[in-house]
């Protein structure tokens, strides 16, 4: 799940004196190849962002846990990242500005877990060094981050070019007269006291596999009943117009596609699985910006609305809120255990609290009748960090990696000043997985 933005709140000296390092890319280039460079260029720097802050997020894992089998599965998500973030800022024209120092903290900040990975399989503790080690690389983590998502808010969020960008920048050099360094070269400079290192070296990704469970005893569905299915799903006096748009084939599950207008004139799209005739996806494109519904009341829709589907027994896991919107990740309970592979994702308008997207593939992937196994009783407080403020434990099942499910208690607790969500195997013991929760007056999203 992804770090929450805020809205643009200005462009900012440090951005546009950067942007102003890139202007000799764009003189004498026709329209055609500036837009390709503007999409080279802001590619390059989307994806530096989003590596640094995973870079960011699995650091902050790390600090948690100290089991060599999770330490080695973030140490290599970290190297990853950070090789992924290497890359990017070399296609980023930036040849006047040194970035030395930059580079070499994403060259080290892999190895330096990979060999505290390989420190902790060899059952050698962690030691009070190796822990303020890892908390100053966080440290610079949070403030690359910090500096990446300042030049984003200003630069790739908005429809701006790099022709205004610069003409702004002459435009503020001009009325300031002053050489200031840019965002980039002050974080250079932040590095100056990067320590010397000595040492030897959800819940959503896992549905594109294997078979649809909850269809594979369902008949299959003619077009005709598709579309049916999609009409009563829309509420058949509210359609307008109806009419399939096209089929997948080859796609878990398959399915037809339709399109339309409802009668307030708003256009949407849903798909209908061929087999069961179920939905699986549902989009509305009416654009809201009004805000008369608690964060509270949508909830009590989406909640209405999933029960009239038949999903009664659910719980709300995370949430967004933007631009009159409430976007929700949904869960069933069976029991009191949540079945996180069976997610399903909603889309509230606070305006009037109609359902506006909707999507089931978690729960057309994964959903079927399943008997809970006994949960072993031991203490969790052994199984985690003896810092963690754990302030809940409930039962969940989750899915992993490689397909397979698993059951595990699901610690929520505070350490350092972060919110963590750790599931620890039932069985076990052992942390199955750590996420970072993010929760502003936007949300509550999980990374």
């Amino acid at each position: 799940m992804n770090r929450i933005k805020t809205k643009w709140m200005g462009v900012t000296l440090g951005a546009l004196v950067l942007l102003a390092s890139v202007s000799w890319v764009l003189s004498g280039k026709n329209a055609a190849n500036l837009r390709y460079i503007e999409n080279q260029n802001r590619r390059a720097f989307t994806e530096l962002t989003e590596s640094v802050r995973k870079i960011d997020v699995a650091l902050s894992k790390a600090i948690l846990t100290r089991e060599p089998a999770m330490l080695n599965q973030i140490a290599h998500e970290i190297t990853a990242n950070a090789s992924f973030a290497k890359s990017s800022l070399g296609q980023l024209p930036l040849t006047d500005i040194s970035l030395d120092k930059t580079q070499k903290y994403l060259s080290q900040v892999g190895d330096y877990t990979v060999y505290l990975a390989d420190k902790s399989r060899q059952n050698q503790p962690l030691s009070e060094t190796d822990t303020d080690t890892m908390l100053k690389l966080l440290s610079y983590a949070d403030r690359l981050t910090g500096t990446l998502e300042e030049l984003e808010e200003s630069y790739i969020g908005q429809t701006i070019t790099f022709s205004d960008m610069i003409s702004l920048t002459q435009q503020a050099q001009a009325a300031t007269q002053t050489d200031d360094d840019n965002q980039f070269t002050v974080l250079e400079k932040e590095f100056g006291d990067y320590p010397h290192l000595i040492y030897d070296g959800a819940f959503s990704d896992h549905l594109d596999q294997r078979n649809a469970e909850y269809l594979s005893d369902k008949p299959i569905v003619t077009k005709k009943e598709a579309q049916e299915a999609a009409r009563v799903f829309l509420g058949t006096d509210r359609v307008k117009s109806i009419k399939c748009i096209g089929e997948s084939q080859n796609s878990v599950p398959e399915t037809y596609s339709f399109s339309g207008k409802l009668s307030d004139n708003t256009e949407y799209t849903v798909d209908i699985t061929k087999q069961g005739g179920e939905v699986l996806y549902y989009l509305n494109s009416k654009e809201n910006h009004t805000a008369n519904l608690s964060v509270e009341q949508a909830k009590t829709k989406a909640m209405e609305f999933l029960s009239a589907l038949g999903h009664g027994n659910v719980a709300i896991s995370y949430y967004e809120i933007g631009d009159g919107f409430l976007t929700l990740n949904v869960c069933p309970l069976n029991g009191d255990v949540k079945e996180y592979p069976d997610l399903m994702k909603l889309r509230i308008s606070l305006d009037n609290g109609e359902v506006l997207a909707y999507e089931a593939k978690g729960y057309l992937m994964n959903h079927r009748e399943r008997e809970t196994p006994e949960f072993v009783p031991f203490s969790v407080e052994a199984h985690v960090n003896p810092g963690l403020d754990i302030s809940s434990v409930n039962r969940a099942l989750i899915p992993k990696d490689d397909g397979q499910e698993v059951y595990a208690y699901e610690l929520k607790g505070k350490l350092h000043n972060r919110d963590y969500l750790i599931y620890l195997n039932a069985k076990t013991g052992d942390t199955e997985q750590i996420f970072l929760v993010v929760e502003n007056e936007n949300g509550i999203l999980t990374e």
